[in-house]
């Protein structure tokens, strides 16, 4: 099994790859139930502020990747297209949104933003989607030794921004 580069350090520290079974799937992101509870449970994020070289460029990437993964309403901000948003079912505060905004002069880095799924199936469609959305720098889908079951495709979109899209299992 290969390794992205950058992660020998969490190879060395799997606990950075822990399961959170309290957050809720792809397609419900926003809010969930915990098992065998009534309470609702929030994403932990409240929103991604992503920056690109050219929003345009990226916007098919992202109009194909973040509604496969529970980001339902689209914001745009008119013809130029230099900002955008998706946002996952429901009204904010509770609801969370992946903005992206156009930076001529970003650089991207080796931050990564990784999405949980709810199994490897889900994970094996993502990877189709990314592929076809025109995702860069592709690895996987494969079996990670971060956990017992940590299954993960890693990616770039258009403007070189790191991505993972996983299904973990304690």
């Amino acid at each position: 099994m290969r390794l992205p580069p950058d992660h020998a350090l969490q190879q060395t520290r799997p606990s950075l790859h822990g399961c959170n079974r309290s957050v809720p799937w792809a397609g419900s992101l926003s809010l969930g139930r915990e098992a065998g509870s009534n309470r609702q449970t929030m994403f932990p994020f409240g929103h991604v502020d992503l920056r690109v070289r050219s929003a345009k460029d990226v916007y098919p990437f992202y109009s194909a990747v973040l509604p496969a993964l529970g980001f339902h309403r689209e914001w745009r901000d008119g013809e130029k297209l230099e900002a955008f948003s998706f946002q996952t079912d429901g009204e904010l505060p509770k609801a969370s949104w992946f903005g992206v905004i156009q930076d001529p002069d970003h650089v991207p880095n080796s931050t990564r933003l990784a999405f949980a799924v709810q199994d490897r199936n889900e994970v094996d469609r993502m990877a189709e989607i990314v592929r076809s959305a025109g995702g860069l720098r592709i690895e996987g889908p494969e079996d990670m030794p971060y956990t017992r079951v940590y299954y993960a495709v890693y990616f770039e979109d258009p403007s070189g921004n790191r991505l993972e899209i996983y299904y973990c299992q304690e």
